[in-house]
């Protein structure tokens, strides 16, 4: 199947997830990462500011802060969508972004250095058991993450965002872990 077909439908059933069934699934997915080794281990971590029906990261980014580790949000550069990451240490520091979902209000001269970063929590729309990650389609994370080991990246999903197989192209960036409601799991590598 086309990878739009397969985003648009995949995104069409989270935003049918009730508010209350995102919260219940956020919070079985947050702990799950909160209590994992990858999460303990990591000092600096990069995570998302959720938007429309994704997996909620509120209680990743709040147990980061709360044992001192440096959390980072992504900041869109406008002109091509590429993205740096930038430290918080509250959602004071945030606004909405162009895009509509909270953002650092920072510069993106104050971005930090991806190579010093311990844990990638990314967000996408749909992914397979190898690691395959669907976004939005404008390719961000996978110019952001194009020289970082899979092994030090997570995306939290839905189980059914989890699929059997996903077309994937040379420039797709693979996922090394996912966590959803009912599993987490290491993603097993296959060649293109």
């Amino acid at each position: 199947m086309e990878k739009s077909l397969i985003r648009e439908r995949l995104l069409r059933e989270r935003l049918v997830l009730s508010p209350g069934d995102v919260i219940f699934k956020s919070n079985i997915i947050a702990n799950r990462i909160i209590s994992s080794a990858l999460f303990n281990n990591a000092d600096n971590i990069a995570l998302y500011s959720d938007f429309r029906a994704e997996v909620k990261t509120g209680l990743i980014i709040d147990a980061a802060l709360s044992l001192g580790k440096r959390v980072l949000l992504p900041k869109v550069r406008r002109g091509d969508y590429s993205i740096v990451f930038i430290p918080i240490l509250s959602y004071d520091e945030l606004g909405r972004g162009d895009e509509g979902f909270l953002e650092p209000l920072a510069e993106v001269e104050k971005a930090f250095d991806v190579s010093k970063i311990d844990l990638f929590i990314v967000p996408g729309v749909a992914y397979d058991l190898s690691g395959t990650r669907l976004g939005l389609g404008k390719g961000c994370y996978d110019r952001a993450l194009k020289n970082v080991d899979r092994d030090i990246v997570l995306a939290p999903a839905y189980e059914f965002q989890v699929l059997e197989d996903l077309p994937c192209y040379k420039h797709d960036f693979k996922v090394g872990w996912l966590a959803t409601e009912d599993r987490f799991v290491k993603t097993v590598f296959k060649e293109n």
